[in-house]
């Protein structure tokens, strides 16, 4: 049987668009994946899966994540590991294994619907313009001093916990705040504007990339944006501990 794109075919249309270096141009393709940080990649050319079901291996994808986004070795490896496990894939898991609600793919996203809501696969301007208004900038901040914080994605997130209707077995509370705080800490650590943000200040993020990178799933170079130097790498103990700093907020705002 032939494999079918999640959207039609003449959705797929690519535009040239600057990218990293000359290897990584933006080319978007629709191929509705719900992960904001894997499409960018699909678009940029990291990973290069021939439809949604063609399994992305292992070794593209750590590689990916390295290249793209500065893992840690170790992090991409135990990253990938985990994903493949909980799709309970060996060859490496596809778009339509991300598609799949309640696994990864969870509600109350960022840049996505929830799936009583509409599409949650592809990103909505709407939703996404909802979470930046709802940061309360002073009216003197420029358009690229506008920083997101843990503080900003806490907020957002409890807003849009409160939303959903339900949860089924497949996705209980619990896992919706899990991935909900992984994919905001990432992001985070992904757009963290190293220099407008000094050692030792609480993680923050240009506003601008986060638009970029959640509007039309590229990388914002453009605007600045460099995936962060070698001495700089996303690694899993920074992640965890930026993980309990938004759980511990998200808690404190609920109080």
């Amino acid at each position: 049987m032939e494999k079918q794109p999640l959207l039609p075919e003449q959705n797929s249309s690519k535009t040239e668009v600057q990218g990293p270096d000359e290897k990584h141009p933006y080319k978007r393709r629709y191929m509705g994946c719900p992960c904001p940080a894997i499409s960018a990649m699909i678009n940029h050319g990291y990973i290069n899966p021939i439809d949604t079901q063609d399994p992305i291996p292992w070794l593209q994808m750590i590689k990916a994540l390295i290249e793209c986004y500065n893992f840690s070795c170790i992090f991409a490896i135990l990253f990938v590991f985990a994903a493949n496990l909980r799709f309970r894939t060996l060859k490496g898991f596809n778009i339509q294994h991300l598609a799949k609600h309640g696994l990864i793919e969870h509600d109350a996203s960022i840049s996505r619907y929830d799936l009583h809501e509409g599409d949650n696969l592809n990103p909505q301007s709407e939703r996404i313009e909802e979470f930046f208004n709802s940061i309360p900038y002073p009216k003197y901040i420029t358009k690229n001093q506008k920083m997101v914080n843990l503080s900003d994605y806490a907020k957002r997130k409890i807003a849009l916990e409160k939303n959903i209707i339900s949860y089924p077995p497949q996705q209980s509370k619990a896992h919706v705040r899990f991935l909900g705080i992984g994919e905001s800490v990432l992001a985070l650590q992904a757009f963290e504007d190293n220099d407008m943000v000094l050692p030792g200040r609480k993680l923050k993020a240009r506003q601008e990339w986060l638009g970029v990178w959640y509007h039309e799933e590229r990388l914002p170079v453009e605007l600045g944006w460099r995936a962060k130097k070698s001495c700089r790498k996303m690694t899993i103990l920074h992640t965890i501990l930026n993980y309990f700093r938004l759980s511990k907020e998200m808690k404190k705002q609920e109080n």
